[in-house]
């Protein structure tokens, strides 16, 4: 389906003199300083927004499973999510998965794909090499190939997330994520 940018609304007619005028959208645009995951768990955002962009994003998550979950509770019924990013995981992530693996955990979550694709050609990043009329000054190449999809939340009611609490679930990933206390082995604990 084709996307125009800007999006200027349908034309409506006025009923006082029949002339067609151009209403724009009512969409909103939300950017908030803070940690995603705390922000946007909360109940208040459950089903709020028709579609949400991440744009070199997932990446980022400590644990990608907080942020579909997140993504998930804001997302109307038939909401949409648009990714574009590597997929090269931080290292205070606690999961890596692959392109493969994070398609099927949407799948889990309920998502519908849409589209799907990693770029063919990487992406550099380090260094613009861009004039191909001069000699590379860098002998090391660092590139990502893009991911990107788009998926759709089906009906809130057939996923039965009507009243399901993102933030207790992600307490409860957070705990399962905890590092164990291991028994203190010490001579004076009776351990070796």
């Amino acid at each position: 389906q084709e996307v125009i940018f800007p999006d200027n609304g349908p034309s409506t007619t006025n009923n006082n003199n029949n002339k067609s005028e151009s209403h724009s959208s009512s969409g909103s645009l939300s950017y908030t300083v803070g940690d995603f995951v705390e922000t946007y768990a909360r109940r208040q955002h459950r089903g709020q927004y028709g579609s949400v962009v991440t744009c070199f994003f997932i990446d980022t998550a400590t644990n990608i499973y907080e942020y579909i979950l997140v993504i998930r509770n804001v997302l109307k019924s038939g909401g949409v999510w648009i990714n574009v990013g590597p997929l090269q995981w931080h290292t205070n992530a606690k999961l890596h998965p692959s392109v493969d693996e994070l398609r099927s955990m949407l799948e889990v979550f309920g998502f519908e794909i849409k589209t799907w694709q990693v770029d063919a050609k990487a992406e550099n990043y380090r260094h613009d090499e861009t004039n191909n009329n001069t000699p590379p000054r860098f002998t090391k190449y660092e590139g990502y190939r893009p991911l990107r999809f788009v998926v759709v939340l089906p009906s809130r009611d057939e996923l039965a997330l009507q009243n399901e609490d993102a933030l207790q679930k992600i307490v409860d990933i957070r705990r399962f994520f905890r590092p164990r206390k291991r028994p203190n082995s010490s001579p004076e604990s009776g351990g070796e």
